[in-house]
Formats: C-alpha cells, sequence, structure tokens
C-alpha cells in the first residue's frame, strides 16, 4: 500500500520534499535529479521493522538476537541520515569518509557481532584470526563495500539489480520470506521509474 501511494503521487511527494542530487564538477548528470529513493526504501524498512520485529526468534533466523537485530537497523538509519544531510549540504568527499567510519566503528563497538573475526578461505584449511586488527579490517570491509555500493551507476538499475538479487538470497535463506515482498516490489518499482526516466 504505501508503495502503492509513492507510484500514485511519485511526482508531488518528489516536489514536496525537495530532494535532488544536484549537478556539480563531481556528477555527470546535467539536471536536477529526484533522490527520494532512500527515503522511500527507510520508509519500508521501519515498517517491517515495526510490524515483523519477532523475526529474529524463528530458527531459520537472520540476526543473532534482538540488540543485534536493532543495532543493524539503528546504524542503517544513521547512514541513510547522513545520505540525507549529504544531498542537502554536499558534503566533502573528507568530511562524508569520517563520519561514516565514525558510524561504523561505533556500530562494531555496540555490537561484536558485527565483527569478522575470522578468515576463512576455501582454497586452504587454514583459519586467519584477526585478533585485535578485527575492528579495523570489519570496518574498513563494510565501508569499502559501501563505497563500492554507492558508486553502482543509478541509471541503469545496477544498484537496484544488485539489491534484489541480496534479497532473493534472503527469501531462500529464511522461513520470514513474506517480509522482504515490500522491499522487493519497492526495487521493482525503482527500476521501473529509472526506466521511464
Amino acid at each position: 500500500l504505501i508503495n502503492l501511494i509513492f507510484i500514485l503521487f511519485f511526482n508531488n511527494i518528489n516536489n514536496s520534499l525537495k530532494l535532488f542530487d544536484v549537478p556539480n564538477e563531481r556528477k555527470i548528470h546535467k539536471e536536477p535529479i529526484p533522490c527520494n529513493g532512500g527515503v522511500y526504501l527507510m520508509i519500508n524498512i521501519l515498517l517491517l521493522i515495526f510490524f515483523y520485529k519477532n523475526m529474529y526468534l524463528n530458527s531459520q533466523n537472520l540476526f543473532l538476537n534482538l540488540s543485534n537485530f536493532y543495532s543493524f537497523f539503528i546504524t542503517s538509519l544513521l547512514i541513510f541520515i547522513l545520505g540525507v544531510i549529504d544531498d542537502l549540504v554536499d558534503l566533502s568527499a573528507l568530511k562524508k569518509t569520517l563520519y561514516l567510519l565514525l558510524l561504523i566503528v561505533v556500530a562494531l563497538l555496540v555490537d561484536n557481532s558485527l565483527e569478522i573475526k575470522t578468515l576463512n578461505f576455501s582454497f586452504i584449511e587454514t583459519s586467519l584470526y584477526l585478533k585485535k586488527f578485527s575492528i579495523l579490517f570489519s570496518a574498513l570491509s563494510i565501508f569499502l563495500f559501501i563505497t563500492a555500493f554507492n558508486m553502482f551507476d543509478g541509471t541503469n538499475s545496477q544498484a537496484a539489480i544488485y539489491s534484489i538479487i541480496i534479497i532473493l538470497f534472503f527469501l531462500l535463506k529464511t522461513s520470514y520470506y513474506y517480509i522482504f515482498f515490500p522491499i522487493l516490489l519497492f526495487f521493482l518499482f525503482f527500476i521501473f521509474f529509472n526506466a521511464r526516466g
């Protein structure tokens, strides 16, 4: 229902929120582009948190416990807010990098289940224990993933298609498959509007 509202009132909502990616020397597009996709996605995710907050109790859980569940989504929300601030005031690359790394490190310190503590390689029967370097390696890994994901070209829907592949993976890994349908629907709408634009 929420996604249907987004479709029917797409232009009105865009004009009301006034969130546009304005072209500058770092960007290749020539006209302001609405960047409300993240807002719509976060609304979907927050609604899922509200309605399905007990999904971690399932034996095929996606999260280790309730604390892990909330820390993941609170961190996601803070990173989303950082992205909105960047769209509004155009943060410098250095400031955005420092703020993002700070958020990631705090998330790792609050919830150590997010840490990558051991590296296992399929081609050798040896495990590499990171020990005191686990926080540094974990923060760098998460930061590089977010950076690489942001470099995907949104116009040709690479980011949306990649997100759909991840969602399909989760659909196969949990019996709470139905909670991912709204987010899957969102990305399909997102691809439709990108193709139309």
